[in-house]
């Protein structure tokens, strides 16, 4: 069916969108873990990891390092239904920066490519077939189901695209109340054949994004941040709006890992399927983000009829980044943590 998605999308980053690994200013490792509809079937599991590297120039002033890009390697793992339908990527992401105008920092176009491997995997073990049928007996897991053309692993070459483009990426205050940002992408550009039928072709469609929001600076301690994610593969969309509310709940005479504590708040729709709620923390060392899917669709019915939240089809994701804070002073810029 339709690729996998993350509520945290900004922490799945490289996920998101390939231009975001010319994001971030500092050695970056990023994860998630996201395990869905524990009540009604074997859950669905996916998990993602990270590392990402800058390429920044130095030039001995403050504020006058200018981010020229950066380069990432990212691994993906989806596990899906009774079969134990596998999908496993690794891709490599490059991305270049634009900085538009005299201002670095100020507006900016990130350009970024991807490229890697998907292996997608059916284990057999725990599926029924119907030539296993026995009229008197019922299903006879001893009767040998026959010739199946079914190829159970299949690999093939991925390539991706996109470009996010950034305003007030400093969050300069003084200058501009407002940031902004907004992004496309497209995946799966060589349509690689996903088929695990023998002589019959089915060519992975292709995927767009669109993301993007603003951060509106309340005081020095509030900041909220509307958002949108737009997805379109093949017939089928997926539509998420959103907000945040960061919250500065830290002294800035604190130091080490308590210095610019951030507390994040979420709330978002997933058109006709989730009510999303999300809550981190976050400081430049790390990042730590917590989100749950409540069920709003039809699938809703196939829980045990309870309502409470344990009982109701949803989904719960962890995220964690850790960044390597160098000593220079650098830029910050308005995307989202989780």
């Amino acid at each position: 069916s339709q690729d996998a998605h993350f509520s945290q999308f900004y922490a799945s980053s490289l996920y998101l969108n390939p231009s975001l690994v010319g994001v971030e200013n500092d050695v970056t490792f990023k994860s998630n873990y996201r395990t869905q509809w524990r009540q009604i079937t074997i859950p669905y599991t996916t998990s993602q990891v990270s590392v990402i590297l800058p390429i920044m120039t130095h030039s001995g002033k403050a504020f006058s390092d200018k981010h020229k890009g950066g380069f990432g390697v990212s691994f993906y793992n989806d596990k899906a239904g009774d079969g134990n339908f596998k999908t496993l990527g690794i891709m490599l992401s490059g991305a270049y920066t634009m900085h538009l105008g005299q201002q670095i920092g100020h507006n900016m176009i990130i350009l970024g490519l991807q490229g890697g491997i998907i292996q997608k995997q059916l284990d057999f073990t725990n599926l029924e077939w119907g030539s296993q049928y026995n009229p008197y007996l019922g299903y006879d897991a001893t009767l040998n189901p026959g010739e199946m053309m079914i190829i159970p692993t299949t690999t093939n070459a991925d390539f991706n695209f996109g470009m996010t483009w950034f305003l007030n990426s400093a969050k300069n205050y003084s200058l501009k109340k407002v940031s902004a940002y907004s992004g496309f992408a497209a995946y799966h550009l060589n349509r690689p054949d996903e088929s695990i039928m023998m002589n019959n072709a089915s060519r992975l469609p292709l995927l767009l994004k669109y993301h993007g929001g603003f951060e509106y600076h309340i005081n020095h301690r509030i900041n909220i941040s509307p958002n949108l994610l737009f997805m379109l593969q093949a017939q089928n969309y997926q539509v998420n709006i959103g907000t945040y509310l960061t919250y500065d709940a830290a002294e800035r005479r604190q130091s080490g890992l308590l210095t610019h504590i951030n507390l994040i708040l979420g709330a978002w729709y997933r058109l006709q399927d989730s009510f999303i709620i999300l809550a981190g923390v976050e400081n430049p060392h790390y990042t730590l983000g917590f989100s749950y899917d409540l069920n709003s669709s039809q699938i809703r019915t196939s829980s045990r009829g309870s309502a409470i939240l344990g009982d109701v089809p949803g989904a719960f994701e962890i995220s964690l980044a850790i960044r390597k804070i160098k000593e220079r002073r650098q830029l910050k810029f308005s995307t989202p943590r989780i």
